[in-house]
């Protein structure tokens, strides 16, 4: 690699984190050819998650969570890199709400929804936060997943009450408190827009399937 493409690929970098995120401080990245060399040997390791693909998704990861004060292989765990965009695994989420002092309740999870003869018309998940005393509700319903063709991916349809939950979760916590989150979507709402094919279980944890 040639001295001026090493510092092409340095000025990316910073410049993808810096657009990225305005609460970045730019004298704080300190990217540097040492440090993509490093991660790219991460990358080559097989230590990674397999979505992590380049070097230079890894060090943005990296730079990330450092942002949210994610130690790194935390990082490599709840970010990923979506159409070049950095998101947020819903889990993650949840914990950085919390910590900022978000606090939320169930209202209704996957709860049927009839009609006057008694028919099912459809079924809801509606979460309530609550930050510096001011309560926020919303809802999500399963003819909204249909309507966007969710209901149609193997995730849904395998994990129908787990992913209504955690959509509606990630959909009121960007409205609520979308400083803590940095601004960031969440990842598997990113990944059925670019139809890209993952896995999350029960648990709410979010891996890249191929």
């Amino acid at each position: 690699m040639k001295p001026n493409e090493e510092n092409t690929e340095v000025e990316e970098i910073q410049e993808a984190v810096i657009v990225s995120s305005q609460s970045v401080n730019p004298m704080e990245l300190d990217v540097t050819q040492d440090l993509l060399d490093k991660a790219g040997q991460m990358v080559k390791s097989g230590l990674l998650p397999a979505s992590v693909q380049t070097a230079q998704a890894a060090v943005a990861i990296m730079q990330y969570g450092r942002e949210l004060n994610f130690p790194p292989m935390a990082s490599f765990v709840n970010i990923f890199v979506v159409n070049g965009k950095p998101s947020l695994a819903t889990k993650a989420m949840a914990g950085l709400l919390y910590k900022g002092g978000v606090r939320w309740s169930v209202l209704q999870d996957y709860e049927p929804e009839f009609k006057e003869d008694g028919s099912t018309r459809d079924y809801v998940t509606t979460i309530q936060m609550i930050r510096d005393g001011i309560t926020n509700k919303f809802s999500f319903r399963y003819t909204d997943a249909a309507r966007a063709e969710l209901t149609k991916r193997d995730v849904w349809i395998k994990y129908t009450k787990n992913m209504m939950y955690w959509r509606c979760f990630s959909m009121l916590a960007d409205r609520v408190a979308p400083d803590l989150l940095l601004g960031m979507p969440d990842a598997a709402m990113m990944m059925d827009v670019t139809k890209q094919n993952y896995t999350m279980n029960e648990a709410g944890e979010l891996s890249i399937s191929k």
